[in-house]
């Protein structure tokens, strides 16, 4: 199995050697995937959005060769003025098929897709609000401080999230099953990898997987689910998926006492390495995540210092220093906390974690809001949390950049309604992937 040498260094967008050793590169490749393909949730997505548009430049092509053959292949070039989403050059059997093209038609007809899902780290209609991340309890965790739904580890989701039968909505639906079967339990760090397990495992045989909930809400017995198996009972035509007489999915002639208990048995060779490779990957990826956090919004950013060293000059008058360079580094993570202290009681309200999302959702710049901070106060305050209480990390140097040696207690996601005021039974949306 790969060790930490397979893990990126670094925060990647995506498309770089560094973030996969060679060896885990092979895997990723032999399993169907494209390893310069995994980075960020908008890299990836460019990603597929560049192989869209060079598939139509290709339809075009194709089109004028063969006019006859344009419209039953959906060959037809999108039209001036039709809007973009109608365009289905790329979903054409023809790139498919195509050895030449097989592997942009991939790209072209994927979405992309969280390793570990987004409504695990943020509240239920917060997607891409940073006053929505998950509340931390340090120094035992820190939430989901520093989480950005955007630069989030993601890879290739084939097929579309709202098609039951591809790879995509497979892990969707898996992943509405389990916010609906844990609507109040905390989601830890030995849950979160089990999740992340469990998408990789679906991702990389092509067959959805589930855990059983004992209860106490731990999960258990990562299995084939013999309602939505493609070996077990034949395959589904794409977009197609059986129902049984209650109208819920089923393969036939599959039974749980049929499948393996043990996951890894289903896995060749390179399925598990690229596995352990992913899975790797997104752990580290997260940790500089949360570093380049603290480098832009918290202690590596200067005017952050400033109100960090004045909310502790606050605390502490009488003290002679006049700057936070001369703190020393027991008293920045006290000015840290100070500066946690002082957007905690910012009224209204009282809470940096809001009951609904944060008053501005595009520039992050201040608004007289009473509903709640902006987010770029939100961040500010997540990464002093982060910096308060991580292990000592090199002076900043911009954009996270110099911290990388810098560690954090355990991220952890609560699914609670506390304090978001979705209700715990609304929780489970599939539409935050």
């Amino acid at each position: 199995m790969p060790g930490a040498a397979h893990a990126p260094a670094v925060f990647l967008k995506a498309g770089s050697t560094a973030m996969f050793s060679d060896a885990c590169r092979a895997a990723i490749a032999n399993c169907g995937f494209n390893p310069d393909h995994f980075g960020t949730y908008k890299s990836v997505q460019n990603a597929q959005k560049a192989a869209r548009k060079d598939l139509q430049a290709k339809a075009k092509d194709k089109a004028k060769a063969n006019p006859d053959a344009a419209n039953g292949n959906h060959l037809k070039p999108c039209e001036a003025g039709m809007r973009k989403t109608r365009c289905r050059c790329h979903e054409s059997p023809l790139f498919r098929d195509d050895p030449e093209t097989a592997e942009l038609a991939r790209d072209a007809n994927s979405e992309s897709g969280h390793v570990l899902q987004n409504a695990v780290m943020q509240a239920p209609g917060g997607r891409n609000d940073p006053c929505m991340n998950e509340p931390g309890n340090p120094p035992e965790h820190v939430g989901s401080s520093g989480y950005d739904c955007n630069k989030a580890f993601c890879m290739p989701h084939h097929g579309k999230s709202t098609v039951a039968n591809t790879m995509h909505g497979k892990i969707t639906l898996q992943e509405g099953e389990l916010n609906r079967d844990l609507p109040n339990m905390a989601v830890d760090q030995a849950m979160q990898s089990q999740m992340t397990e469990q998408t990789l495992m679906t991702a990389l045989t092509g067959d959805r997987y589930k855990y059983d909930v004992d209860d106490k809400g731990n999960l258990t017995n990562l299995r084939k689910d013999p309602a939505h198996s493609k070996t077990l009972g034949g395959s589904q035509p794409e977009g197609e998926v059986a129902q049984n007489d209650q109208g819920s999915e089923q393969s036939a002639g599959a039974t749980p006492d049929s499948l393996p208990s043990q996951p890894g048995d289903d896995l060749n060779n390179d399925q598990k390495e690229a596995l352990e490779c992913i899975k790797a990957a997104y752990e580290a990826h997260y940790q500089a995540m949360q570093n380049e956090a603290v480098g832009k919004y918290g202690p590596g950013k200067a005017s952050a210092q400033n109100r960090a060293f004045k909310a502790w000059k606050s605390e502490n008058p009488d003290s002679q220093k006049k700057s936070w360079n001369e703190l020393s580094d027991a008293e920045k993570k006290s000015a840290a906390e100070a500066r946690c202290r002082q957007l905690e009681n910012r009224p209204p309200p009282k809470g940096i974690a809001p009951p609904q999302p944060s008053s501005t959702h595009k520039t992050g710049k201040a608004k007289t809001n009473p509903k709640g901070p902006t987010k770029n106060e939100c961040r500010e305050y997540q990464a002093m949390q982060l910096y308060a209480n991580g292990t000592p990390c090199p002076p900043p140097g911009g954009a996270g950049a110099s911290h990388n040696s810098q560690k954090f207690p355990p991220s952890q996601g609560n699914n609670d309604p506390w304090p978001h005021s979705t209700p715990a039974t609304q929780r489970g949306s599939t539409s935050s992937i």
